[in-house]
């Protein structure tokens, strides 16, 4: 007589090999990559593929870079002795913290001429934005509790720097910024 034997499939585990680092990504224009082991009784016996996906932000060339909220997607295609199987991740992009001070022009005489004194107290980026345009600074003048277009007049002026973040990859409101955004002159 003969007899037949059937040997099934093995189920493998999809292992998340860097998620130290994941738990601690700030945007820094690089890409972050999720990284996973396909594991059978603790050995490696392949790779997965991975799609990243975010209800929140762009996925740029089909990777995480942008700050926000990502889902990977490993997808192990099986083979002849293992099943396929997939699997997902999620992870976050920390907005990057931006910091500055404010820089003094002393060339510019702070008594009433006629002319502006705007240029007197400017902000200053510490730790810049990535790339130019990526943030802009804006400047709101207020004399005597009135918001005023500049700064002229004898009085005593607060200066508020206003920050725009134009990709939403960055965090304007923690850091120096915080306590920082405003000057007297």
């Amino acid at each position: 007589g003969e007899h037949s034997v059937t040997i099934g499939k093995a189920s493998v585990d999809l292992v998340w090999t860097n998620e130290t680092e994941l738990e601690s990504a700030v945007y820094n224009g690089q890409p972050y990559e999720v990284k996973v082991d396909v594991r059978f009784n603790g050995q490696s016996v392949g790779s997965a593929s991975i799609k990243y996906t975010s209800d929140e932000v762009t996925v740029t060339d089909g990777k995480a870079v942008n700050a926000g909220s990502y889902t990977a997607e490993a997808t192990f295609a099986g083979t002849d002795n293992y099943n396929a199987t997939t699997e997902s991740y999620g992870f976050t992009i920390a907005k990057m913290v931006l910091y500055g001070e404010w820089e003094v022009d002393d060339t510019i005489a702070l008594t009433y001429d006629g002319t502006s004194k705007a240029g007197y107290a400017t902000w200053t980026w510490t730790t810049a934005p990535l790339n130019e345009g990526d943030v802009t600074v804006g400047y709101k003048y207020e004399l005597n509790g009135a918001i005023v277009d500049d700064v002229i007049d004898a009085g005593n002026y607060n200066v508020d720097a206003v920050f725009t973040d134009n990709t939403g990859n960055y965090d304007t409101e923690s850091g120096i910024l915080q306590g920082d955004r405003f000057d007297e002159l």
